[in-house]
């Protein structure tokens, strides 16, 4: 899929309403949108709501949370934020329509990178292209409006990782992180192979946890942002 107009002016859209509810807030969307995208898709959906609304204009990471991130920074830039990091605050309460607009660019230049970057040969397939975009965006935001350097300076010369120069201090020991990686883990090793097609996952016969539906799969539609899309006999 190349870049769609359709899609590009959607963007817009995505990227100021997101700033106007605050980056932050519009990522938890996109979590709540998975799941409902996730249920449709064990119902034999073809994908739609995955494609349009979870990883697309309407709460996409690429399009939303980058065109709030670019707003925050932007509003700190300009003082109208006391801190341009603050992703949590509904920008809407600013009552600066540049801020807005700021987030429509930067969602649609979000769109555009995924795009670009999915349209490399191999890279483009074997990279998670939304998360990729939201990288670049953010390292664009920081050139931009940031007075700082891409990487730092740590506050008073330290060393990144350490005292004030990090946000999650709780989540950055190595156990913490290798529990909750193996926990989640086993969650969605468990989830993976329910979702599957039935030729790939042998399940026992009978089993009343995954009826058996009666009828083989549909034909495989593609894969797109790290997700397998299947399409049923009548979609």
């Amino acid at each position: 899929m190349g870049i769609d107009v359709f899609w590009l002016i959607a963007s817009i859209g995505g990227g100021a309403f997101a700033a106007a509810i605050g980056g932050q807030t519009a990522f938890i969307f996109t979590g709540f949108a998975f799941f409902f995208g996730l249920s449709g898709l064990l119902g034999e959906s073809t994908g739609g709501f995955m494609e349009l609304v979870t990883f697309g204009p309407v709460f996409g990471p690429q399009i939303t949370f980058s065109g709030g991130v670019a707003a925050a920074a932007y509003a700190g830039r300009r003082g109208y934020l006391a801190n341009g990091k603050d992703i949590i605050t509904p920008l809407a309460t600013l009552a600066k329509p540049d801020v807005l607009a700021v987030g429509g660019v930067f969602g649609a230049l979000g769109y555009l990178i995924e795009r670009a970057v999915a349209l490399i040969p191999w890279f483009g397939s074997s990279t998670d292209v939304v998360a990729f975009a939201v990288v670049v965006s953010a390292v664009i935001v920081r050139l931009v409006f940031s007075r700082s350097k891409v990487f730092g300076p740590c506050p008073k010369g330290e060393v990144l990782g350490t005292k004030d120069a990090h946000w999650v201090e709780w989540q950055e020991g190595r156990g913490i992180l290798a529990a909750h990686g193996f926990y989640s883990g086993l969650i969605f090793a468990a989830a993976g192979p329910g979702h599957a097609p039935h030729d790939d996952y042998r399940r026992p016969r009978g089993d009343p946890l995954l009826p058996d539906r009666g009828r083989e799969p549909g034909p495989r539609h593609g894969h797109r942002r790290g997700l397998r899309l299947h399409r049923s006999p009548g979609g």
